[in-house]
């Protein structure tokens, strides 16, 4: 493989990886206790079903990049792939070596584990044995959510500066109008509303 295709795969790795975190960021923006209380005050029942799917689909991003290479018979574009294209284009020497067993660390490690059993038992399908039998599924906090995230972008940079490739996405994702600017906004309405019951109180005595 060409640097320019395993660049390619890696631009595209890195995209995930920023989405990931750019769900990730929107969901803290949103779990501030004032937030919480506007969110409630609002459209509560909206708000619960954002804020699980922005964790849902950040599980997912996880998940589906530490997938194996090849799932019926299809390639997917995954950090195993790359590892694999990667040591056919530089050999299998000591620093190839290095990067597949950082991997296949970071793959058993129990916070991974624990996303990609919450993917495959509830998100991506529904097996039964979890639903009928309540099986329960791990607990994962935020800050082992963003853990795991971090690895993978840590990953990310070590194949990128082995491969002396320097213009992939930088990190983070540009995003106009994020959570922290729609809490303005609702914050601004909830003044405005107040303020409208104060005028029709007074208007009625």
């Amino acid at each position: 493989m060409s640097k320019a295709k395993l660049k390619d795969l890696l631009a595209e790795l890195k995209k995930e990886i920023n989405y990931a975190f750019a769900l990730l960021n929107m969901y803290s923006q949103l779990i501030s206790k004032e937030n919480i209380q506007l969110m409630n005050g609002s459209a509560p029942g909206f708000f619960s079903l954002v804020i699980h799917s922005l964790i849902a689909q950040t599980m997912l991003q996880i998940a589906k990049m530490t997938d194996n290479k090849i799932t019926c018979g299809k390639e997917n574009l995954t950090f195993d792939l790359v590892i694999e294209r990667l040591k056919k284009e530089k050999g299998d020497n000591q620093y190839t070596q290095d990067l597949e067993k950082k991997y296949k660390t970071m793959i058993k490690n129990k916070l991974t584990e624990d996303v990609r059993q919450i993917r495959n038992k509830k998100l991506a399908h529904l097996d039964k044995k979890t639903v009928l039998e309540e099986n329960e599924l791990p607990k994962m906090t935020i800050n082992q959510i963003d853990s795991v995230l971090d690895e993978l972008s840590a990953l990310h940079r070590k194949i990128c500066e082995y491969c002396d490739i320097k213009t992939i996405h930088p990190d983070g994702i540009m995003i106009d109008g994020d959570a922290t600017e729609l809490m303005r906004i609702l914050m601004e309405w909830k003044d405005l509303k107040a303020k409208d019951r104060q005028v029709g109180l007074g208007g009625r005595r």
